[in-house]
């Protein structure tokens, strides 16, 4: 950035001090006598007497320049009177579209057409009495510059319109690098007057300075050889300084925790065995310091710890063993208090207690309950005969049978002596039963008509398997006899053959429309037949239980019309004989 800004400068003051050459030629006197000659129409050219003078000022001011600088002098009308370089002798009007009485000031024109080479002008009018007589033209070249403005392209100038000076490509082809400058030529983002140009590598670095007196903006190229040495060096030297800064604080930290963390490591350690249970661990960090206090305090919290631990142990294990007695004490009371001491069921304060709660229930809703009384006849005899022992084997007996025939969420208690309860928790009226039937019927006959649909279908394809062999069978027949020219030989043949051919051409009439592409399907109708069977069997094997279930509730609904006939004929014989004794 220095360099761009010294170098700016510099560019700037050369610059100046040509433009306040030509100014102060435009106010020489010989010059302006010259100048004025043609003015007033005297055209003496090289008979003048100030044309020496004039034209040896200018050779003298371009040797100061080194020969880099060319001036020219111009009358108002634009036609060339003289200068320091005798081999460009245009006039002004030849080359350029603005007149020389329109340059009211001192101008630099970028690039002037006037000059093949490099170059730029500097113009500056003549004025007498407020009057523009004629112009001067310093012609500058590159070299001029000299290091500021250097042949190798390092180094140029961006205009105010975003072109170059003495014909530099400048930064062409580098849209990115090119807009950075261009904003900071314009003042855009609140560029700065010197500085860098962000580039998205180091392999060229563009300083830049802006002349603000021609409102240009001065751009050097740096070599990026160096930066790019540095920043390739830096991660490996970042990475040996971080190596050796870790080898040493690793060192550090290793004799500090020996010194002061291990302490604090054996006491975790010993904190870490007691929370596991080992209530006798003991710590032995022996110093003076807080750490031998804390060690000191931690054994002493362990014994009162460990004291405590089994003294709770020894009162736990005496609780469980009470509870345990607790528990075997009340599962035997209420096993005396709710079972039958003989046959282990219920007794009748336990069948009370159930039955309760059953009919209390509000969740059971409307269901219908049953209670069964049930009375073992002629009982006594058998105690009085064989004695109480085969009398409590019978009720031992009973009672396990009985079991066997009530559902699981049924209750059975002994009320004493030889007397029976059965609360019954589901109870089917006839009409559940006859809806069971009705329903089982329904299905019955479902099954019975998908049966009976795989069966016919099974007859059709036995049927068709059958015909499907006389065909296959035959057909090498027939064909045969079709290739036999001579009657004789064809009708022996067909005696031959004549149960196969009939059959075949049997066959040939009934698959007639089974027939696909010259070829019978068999083997889909096996598969299809093979199903069927396999269906059939299940169906079957579903019907067989349902036909016994059946048999089983119709008995049972025979029984129960039976028992209830009977009791209508009890309850109408009972009303006539009541009838009888009223009369």
């Amino acid at each position: 950035m220095e360099l761009a800004k010294n170098y700016g400068m510099g560019f700037q003051s050369q610059l100046n001090s040509q433009i306040a050459e030509v100014e102060g030629l435009a106010n020489g006197t010989n010059i302006q006598n010259l100048v004025l000659e043609n003015y007033n129409g005297v055209t003496l050219g090289n008979d003048s007497p100030y044309y020496t003078n004039v034209t040896d000022l200018f050779a003298t001011a371009s040797d100061y320049a080194g020969n880099n600088v060319n001036y020219y002098l111009y009358d108002v009308n634009g036609y060339y009177i003289t200068s320091s370089d005798n081999t460009n002798t245009d006039d002004w009007q030849e080359h350029m579209a603005i007149p020389v009485e329109d340059i009211t000031e001192t101008k630099i024109l970028q690039c002037s057409p006037l000059d093949e080479i490099e170059s730029i002008d500097v113009v500056s009018p003549i004025i007498i009495k407020s009057q523009i007589v004629g112009l001067i033209r310093a012609n500058i070249t590159s070299r001029y510059f000299g290091s500021f403005i250097p042949e190798d392209g390092s180094a140029f100038i961006m205009t105010n319109d975003g072109g170059y000076l003495f014909t530099s490509t400048g930064l062409t082809g580098q849209r990115e690098l090119e807009t950075q400058a261009f904003n900071c030529l314009n003042g855009a983002d609140n560029a700065k007057d010197y500085g860098h140009l962000k580039a998205s590598s180091f392999k060229n670095i563009y300083g830049f300075c802006k002349l603000s007196d021609s409102n240009w903006l001065y751009l050097i190229k740096q070599q990026g050889t160096q930066y790019q040495q540095i920043l390739a060096t830096l991660p490996i030297t970042m990475s040996i300084t971080l190596i050796i800064i870790l080898m040493i604080a690793i060192w550090v930290s290793r004799i500090l925790s020996a010194k002061y963390t291990e302490p604090i490591f054996t006491l975790r350690d010993n904190m870490t065995d007691a929370s596991s249970g080992n209530l006798d661990v003991k710590c032995d960090v022996a110093s003076d310091d807080e750490f031998g206090d804390l060690s000191r305090m931690f054994n002493s919290m362990m014994d009162i710890i460990s004291n405590n631990y089994k003294e709770l142990s020894a009162s736990k294990a005496a609780l469980e063993v009470s509870e345990q007695e607790l528990k075997k004490n009340y599962a035997h009371i209420e096993q005396l208090a709710y079972h039958d001491g003989l046959t282990g069921l219920y007794n009748r304060v336990a069948f009370m207690k159930y039955a309760y709660k059953i009919f209390h229930d509000a969740s059971v809703g409307a269901s219908k309950h049953a209670i069964f009384f049930i009375d073992l006849d002629n009982f006594k005899n058998i105690n009085d005969t064989l004695g109480h022992d085969y009398g409590d084997l019978l009720l031992k007996d009973v009672s396990d049978r009985m079991l066997s025939c009530i559902a699981s969420d049924d209750i059975l208690a002994r009320n004493g002596g030889d007397e029976f309860l059965i609360l019954k928790n589901r109870f089917d009226t006839v009409d559940d039963l006859e809806n069971t039937l009705y329903s089982m019927q329904d299905k019955i006959d479902t099954l019975k008509k998908s049966a009976s649909a795989k069966q016919s279908r099974i007859k059709e394809l036995d049927e068709l398997l059958r015909m499907a062999d006389y065909y296959e069978d035959g057909k090498p027949v027939a064909d045969k006899l079709k290739t036999i020219r001579f009657e004789k030989s064809r009708q022996k043949y067909k005696a031959e053959h004549d149960d196969t051919l009939r059959l075949f051409y049997m066959a040939e009439r009934k698959l007639k429309r089974q027939v696909v592409d010259g070829k019978l399907p068999a083997a889909a109708w096996r598969e299809e037949k093979a199903r069927l069977e396999t269906e059939y069997r299940d169906l079957q094997t579903e019907l067989t239980p349902l036909y016994a279930d059946m048999k089983k509730l119709w008995a049972i609904h025979y029984n129960i019309y039976e028992v209830q006939h009977e009791q209508e004929r009890q309850n109408a014989a009972v009303r006539q004989k009541k009838q009888e004794i009223e009369r």
